[in-house]
């Protein structure tokens, strides 16, 4: 008994539509390559099928290869259904991830009938081990990412299946063997081993922090470096970088603390640091991401962030908290987005009396939640909350006004991530201190005209370095623009210094006194 989690194979099955390779490539040739929805609920229905029927290994292997390449394909153009969405998903949202996430599982099912059989000495495909772990493993790696792209966790038994993969290849001495895959790595041949390691650096990236786009471009330059990343069986007493310590028996994507019957393996760090740190080094050098191969899709400075972020998380075991996080058993007053910021201290509700009652939900273009606070910093809160309550839908980078039980005033903040974890939203979150202020905002002199709109005044706090700046709608932020700030029939000129955060749906801008 393999730890694949397998459906059981059932002679009273129905078949699917095509018996042998042949079939199955005639049977893709004759789908309709404009109806991917239609396509992929055909693939799914017939690779279930294809899970659950007596074929033998070395077809089934067949098989799954003639699928594999429509499968990438309806994969790509289905997803943009869901990634990249608020949360919670919308019921159409949520449906197509299911289907996205059900095809993965499929797939990866096919290939891990395949790989069972070789463990069992099935001699018609322990020959393809390598290609049958690898297929397996890329499969998983998409799963993991079109999951995290959604902001949701992999599903329970994802890591278990990514581990005993990875094992089953190991003991048959093919975890090293050269494997080309020109349809998601097309410049230079991988292994098992680097498809492993990109399964665990994905993870260990914190992802949930980044937008889909970055995850997807992410995703790639593992796909290339992942094979510097060096894999053993027994601790490393001398390397550059402490070693990332995983657990093949576990359902965690890496070990914390070692158990009695843990079977431990140690991921060694130092080429691929080595590797993202020189690339980083160009950059400021002025090489382009494109001569770099980093790709087209970033700009120097976006693609340096990144680069970054991945050299912090995956290389030196996650950024350092200046702070410590504290748990805590406490709620807080929420209110989500830039617009609906703006109408609720608009609307003076924002003002808590000494009685500490919380403001009452109204319709007038806000809504006020209730999160609870998990954990709390100096400077941040871990919120959440049921995913299927009535509150507002939410995303990275979003605007918010919140307000903890034992503060007396709402505070500007900002989301840093956000995920579905087991029913709940769960969020981090950036906050600035003082009193937020409603003030409009215009472009012209005197302050008449078209180009008016409201922002979030926010105060100097010297003794944490905060320095005055604004709030603004998007795409109003441009370096050294001046502009007039109202409120309580007071007027202030003042010039946009620099840009503080840009958000989903705000700029954040330290501002000074107009000359």
């Amino acid at each position: 008994m393999h730890a694949f989690a397998l459906p059981a194979i059932s002679h009273s099955t129905h078949l699917p539509e095509f018996s042998d390779a042949r079939a199955a490539r005639d049977w893709v040739q004759g789908m309709d390559s404009n109806q991917p929805l239609a396509t992929q609920a055909r693939l799914l229905g017939q690779l279930n099928l294809l899970n659950r029927c007596s074929i033998s290994a070395g077809e089934r292997l067949r098989i799954a290869e003639e699928l594999r390449d429509t499968v990438l394909e309806v994969q790509a153009a289905t997803a943009n259904r869901f990634v990249g969405r608020p949360l919670p998903l919308s019921a159409g949202e949520r449906a197509a991830f299911d289907a996205n996430q059900g095809m993965w599982d499929t797939l990866v099912t096919a290939y891990l009938h395949c790989l069972s059989a070789a463990l069992d000495g099935d001699g018609a495909v322990v020959g393809q081990t390598g290609l049958i772990a690898h297929r397996a493993l890329s499969a998983l790696a998409l799963m993991q990412l079109d999951a995290l792209r959604t902001a949701h966790l992999p599903p329970p038994g994802y890591w278990r299946r990514v581990h005993a993969c990875y094992d089953a290849a190991a003991r048959l001495g093919a975890a090293e063997r050269k494997i080309r895959d020109d349809a998601i790595h097309d410049e230079r041949p991988t292994s098992v081993r680097a498809a492993y390691v990109l399964c665990v650096l994905l993870h260990t990236s914190s992802p949930f922090g980044l937008t889909h786009r970055q995850l997807r471009v992410l995703h790639r330059w593992l796909g290339k470096w992942a094979g510097k990343v060096a894999l053993f069986d027994t601790p490393v007493p001398h390397s550059a970088l402490p070693p990332l310590m995983l657990d093949l028996s576990t359902d965690e994507p890496v070990a914390r603390t070692p158990q009695p019957d843990s079977r431990l393996r140690w991921l060694v760090l130092d080429e691929f640091s080595h590797s993202v740190r020189k690339r980083m080094a160009l950059l400021a050098q002025g090489e382009t991401p494109l001569a770099l191969r980093l790709g087209d899709e970033l700009s120097p400075a976006q693609a340096d962030r990144l680069l970054r972020h991945l050299h912090a998380h995956c290389c030196r075991g996650g950024l350092t908290r200046a702070e410590a996080r504290r748990p805590l058993q406490q709620n807080a007053s929420v209110v989500i987005g830039m617009g609906a910021v703006q109408q609720f201290l608009g609307s003076g509700e924002c003002a808590i009396g000494d009685s500490g009652n919380r403001p009452e939900t109204v319709a007038t273009g806000y809504l006020v939640e209730d999160w609870r606070i998990l954990d709390d910093s100096p400077t941040g809160l871990r919120l959440g909350r049921r995913a299927s309550g009535d509150g507002a839908r939410i995303g990275n980078g979003m605007l918010l006004a919140v307000r903890p039980d034992n503060s007396p005033h709402f505070m500007l903040a900002h989301v840093c991530w956000i995920m579905a974890v087991e029913g709940e939203l769960q969020m981090g979150i950036s906050m600035l201190a003082g009193a937020p202020r409603l003030v409009d905002l215009a472009r012209t002199p005197d302050g008449s005209g078209e180009h008016e709109a409201r922002g979030v005044l926010m105060p100097e706090v010297p003794r944490i370095g905060q320095p005055e700046c604004v709030a603004l709608p998007s795409g109003w932020y441009r370096k050294s623009r001046d502009i007039l700030l109202t409120a309580d029939d007071s007027k202030r000129r003042v010039r946009l210094v620099e840009s503080i955060e840009r958000g989903a749906d705000f700029d954040l801008a330290r501002i000074e006194p107009s000359a």
